[in-house]
């Protein structure tokens, strides 16, 4: 059954007052529109809708049904999810136009059965709830062992690192020692170059000198060619 209230489309000080239960989908609401003592007629082609705020401030609209100058709202679930005190008004749209009523107030009562609540007997729910406390203790074991899993490996993985960090040092240590060493080959191998090139030059200076004492000595000595004697001038 519907309940029905007057509303005066001039905003007024006397509010119209409803109670509903939390969840209501399906109630009618009717709104008889004055336009103060006179009903209120509806522009031809114009909507009339429920609009309004819940506590939490989340909005709801909800399309009325016109007849005459009676419009009816049917309650939704996204009217009435919330509980505590609704305002709302009938707003009246044509084009650019638009007409709101006096407000409307909604109590809308608390469900003793919130949505979620779970049904059943102490007998029924302490077992599985007992079920679900070893569950859980089971579940942090698991947990406990985990962690000493990682931790386990948090310290092989620290250990590596470690050694790698020393053999990498080693190996530049190796290096530099392997790069002195060959610079040392290189100016041991330069000397010796220029040894060899020192000996070479002092080998050609002693055949030129020899070559030269040579000449002298020939020149020196000649033979006699009648009577082949050697003749050495001083």
């Amino acid at each position: 059954m519907a309940q029905v209230k007057n509303i005066n489309m001039t905003p007024d000080t006397i509010l119209p007052y409803l109670k509903l239960s939390q969840y209501d989908v399906g109630r009618e609401i009717s709104f008889v529109m004055k336009d103060g003592s006179q009903e209120y007629t509806v522009p031809s082609g114009a909507t009339v809708k429920l609009e309004g705020t819940k506590p939490s401030g989340l909005g709801f609209t909800i399309t009325c049904t016109v007849d005459g100058s009676t419009a009816t709202a049917v309650t939704t679930a996204g009217m009435t999810d919330e509980w505590g005190t609704v305002v709302a008004e009938l707003v009246v749209r044509q084009g650019d136009n638009r007409l709101g009523s006096s407000n409307v107030r909604f109590d809308i009562e608390r469900s003793p059965h919130p949505e979620g609540t779970t049904d059943g007997s102490a007998e029924q729910i302490i077992p599985a709830l007992t079920l679900l406390l070893r569950q859980i203790e089971e579940d942090l074991d698991d947990a406990e062992a985990d962690i000493e899993t990682m931790t386990q490996l948090k310290t092989a993985t620290e250990t590596a690192a470690g050694n790698a960090a020393a053999s990498a040092t080693a190996a530049g240590q190796s290096a530099t020692a392997a790069a002195a060493s060959k610079t040392a080959a290189e100016t041991a191998k330069g000397a010796a170059e220029t040894a060899q090139t020192a000996a070479e030059t002092a080998q050609a200076g002693a055949e030129a000198a020899q070559a030269r004492a040579t000449e002298i000595v020939a020149g020196c000595i000649t033979i006699d060619a009648e009577t082949s004697e050697l003749i050495i001038y001083e």
